[in-house]
């Protein structure tokens, strides 16, 4: 079995060495030449035999052509000797057909696999970056389909990321609003969130999770995109949910497109969904947990969203990793997805339920500074912000979003507030009115 390979890892220097990817991928080629060697050996083997047959067919012929004016039982079973060489022969060329377009067929895809890695290598690691074809779906802007598609992205793990999604959902259907989950971290935890273990297997037993529209649309079958969502325990929250073989459908998309780069561009699957109308009578919002590393889940998110969310940790460690990573997504959204826009940067887990402290303050105005650098306009950071406690630990381990009764629930409340204020307002909820500044009156 082929272990996936992260495209690019929480380690910024990643962004800089050709795809890990192509690791898996060499194996792939293996596996081709491998097979490529035995069908060859298979030919040479059958050659020999068919070379032998043929011996024994003249062989034969030339005792009969000697037997052909005398009768009896010889005669008769030599041309029954006869027949079974010459239909023996006739079996061993059809097989010999079959085995040589086979081996042209693996030399084929071995040739066009090779030739992409090539390209890859030479793009060192930034084939994400290309421009989508003619044929791919167009992003349809916000104005028209009124369903904002917030992307909730650091590509540093441990940030909470898939608690702020899981809360932050919660907070905006408690607000009146309809809220879509998208689960696309590879861990699948923002799923067992929402849904039981047993509600999620049933799932994955019916082939309803991301991976699986996923695949079902690489195979141009047109899925339909409300097959893939799930109601869940949280009033107003539904979800589209992944579990952990979402790393083998990933490494699936990820060789199909660099074997048919011509052919459905992967990068886009999900703008397909979440870009439908039938999503937009559906939601209000819709809410993606991205996974820390740019792998096709990921881009597929970027790809689809209208803002992006980036939760960070007010810690020296935590802060250098944003500024390469917007760099990075500034030349992303160039070709990919120009519309995409960053909503704003949250401090999660702080030390204190107060505000910041000193330190973590002038980290902070460090922070909006290098944001403000790498992206090319001013970022926004978040006046909420989410302190560390222990009620969102004790809450996912009783899988479960924030309750209202929990005192942490209010610091979601306000940024969940803050972020509304900051949509347009044609996509907001027609049964909400919500001032500029964001509050809900």
């Amino acid at each position: 079995m082929i272990v996936p390979t992260p495209i690019f890892a929480d380690d910024s220097s990643i962004w800089s060495r050709p795809l890990e990817m192509i690791a898996a991928l060499t194996t792939i080629a293996g596996t081709v030449i491998g097979g490529i060697v035995w069908l060859s050996r298979r030919y040479i083997r059958l050659v020999r035999e068919r070379d032998r047959y043929q011996r024994d067919l003249r062989s034969a012929e030339q005792e009969l052509k000697n037997l052909q004016n005398t009768h009896g039982p010889a005669r008769d079973e030599l041309e029954q000797r006869l027949a079974g060489s010459k239909n023996e022969v006739e079996e061993l060329y059809e097989e010999l057909a079959k085995t040589r377009e086979g081996a042209i067929r693996l030399q084929k895809i071995f040739d066009n696999l090779n030739r992409n890695l090539q390209i890859a290598r030479q793009m060192e690691g930034l084939i994400w970056r290309a421009k989508p074809s003619g044929t791919a779906p167009k992003f349809t802007p916000l104005s028209q389909r009124h369903v904002s598609i917030m992307a909730v992205l650091n590509l540093k793990g441990g940030v909470g990321k898939t608690t702020l999604s899981a809360n932050l959902g919660a907070a905006f259907a408690r607000m009146g609003w309809r809220v879509l989950v998208v689960d696309l971290d590879l861990q699948a935890s923002l799923s067992s969130l929402f849904v039981t273990g047993e509600q999620l297997q049933q799932f994955s037993q019916s082939q309803r999770l991301v991976q699986d529209y996923f695949q079902q649309s690489v195979a141009g079958s047109n899925p339909s995109f409300a097959d893939y969502v799930h109601e869940t325990q949280e009033s107003g929250v539904e979800l589209m949910g992944s579990s952990d073989t979402l790393a083998y459908a990933e490494l699936n998309l990820a060789v199909h497109w660099l074997l048919r780069p011509g052919k459905k561009d992967v990068r886009l699957l999900l703008r397909g969904a979440l870009h439908d109308s039938t999503c937009a009578e559906r939601f209000d919002l819709v809410i993606i947990d991205c996974p820390p590393l740019l792998n096709v889940s990921c881009v597929n998110a970027l790809a689809a969203a209208d803002f992006l969310l980036v939760p960070v940790m007010p810690s020296k460690g935590t802060t250098d990793r944003v500024r390469p990573m917007m760099g990075w997504l500034h030349s992303l959204r160039q070709n990919l997805n120009p519309d995409l826009k960053i909503i704003g940067v949250a401090a999660n887990r702080t030390s204190r339920s107060t505000g910041l402290t000193d330190d973590e303050k002038t980290l902070w105005a460090a922070l909006r500074d290098q944001c403000h650098d790498s992206w090319g306009e001013k970022v926004h950071m978040c006046q909420a912000f989410i302190p560390q406690k222990v009620e969102v630990r004790d809450a996912e381990n009783e899988r479960r979003p924030l309750k209202p009764s929990d005192e942490i629930f209010t610091f979601f409340k306000k940024l969940a507030t803050e972020l509304a204020g900051r949509l347009p307002q044609s996509s907001r909820p027609a049964s909400l009115a919500v001032t500029a500044k964001g509050k809900s009156s």
